[in-house]
């Protein structure tokens, strides 16, 4: 367990959360290569770009089960996932804005609430940003019902990380503002490989502008 009393979103608690991070990491791993723990269940509540940051460093190596928290459910059952039979399938869409000769890009995930250009537009205003978005038709908190919306969603993120080093160069500089799950955030982070991936800076909303508050995979 990694709990934390308060957090004042001050660059200094976002390090420090960081580093507690990475010392349960070490544990976890220590107990895993002892055959002491053979799967994790993570259930996530914090900031967004921590919650990447946790999945990044717990990665995709390590077997987990990664809960969802459904606030309309009774709370014996609100991490319980809807029987994917009886639910429709969420379809992801994945969207290229704009394309330029830039190394820098911005990568928009628009699950639980729209992203349109009022919400970035300090990202981009003084440099020439590619920008791709992956999104859904009605964005909204309560979209993800099954586990398999999740699963395609893994599927989905994986592919654009991929379109965009092939677009961009695997050199170029990923600035990634979310409108996401809790646990979305966790297998976003699990998703981004160290060895492949380029540098990723995660942003946070203060006082109703973006700011980059994390960077992940730091090259």
């Amino acid at each position: 367990t990694i709990a934390i009393d308060t957090f004042d979103y001050s660059d200094a608690h976002w390090q420090y959360v960081m580093s507690l991070i990475d010392k349960e990491y070490e544990k976890v791993e220590k107990r895993i290569q002892n055959t002491e723990i053979n799967n994790l269940s993570v259930f996530g509540i914090a900031p967004i770009p921590l919650l990447i940051y946790f999945g990044f460093k717990f990665n995709d190596k390590l077997p987990a089960d990664v809960f969802h928290a459904r606030a309309n459910n009774l709370p014996e059952k609100r991490f319980n996932w809807v029987d994917s039979d009886k639910n429709e399938k969420t379809q992801y869409s994945v969207e290229t804005i704009r394309k330029t000769k830039s190394k820098k890009v911005l990568l928009l995930l628009a699950l639980s609430d729209y992203l349109e250009q009022d919400k970035y537009q300090n990202i981009i205003d003084n440099d020439d940003f590619h920008i791709y978005k992956l999104s859904i038709k009605s964005p909204n908190p309560k979209y993800l019902k099954s586990k398999i919306d999740l699963n395609t969603f893994k599927y989905e993120f994986r592919g654009l990380l991929n379109t965009i080093q092939k677009d961009c160069g695997k050199n170029c500089e990923i600035h990634l503002l979310t409108a996401i799950p809790a646990c979305i955030a966790i297998e976003t982070g699990r998703i981004i490989l160290s060895t492949k991936d380029p540098e990723i800076l995660v942003y946070e909303y203060f006082n109703g502008k973006p700011q980059s508050v994390i960077t992940i995979n730091k090259k």
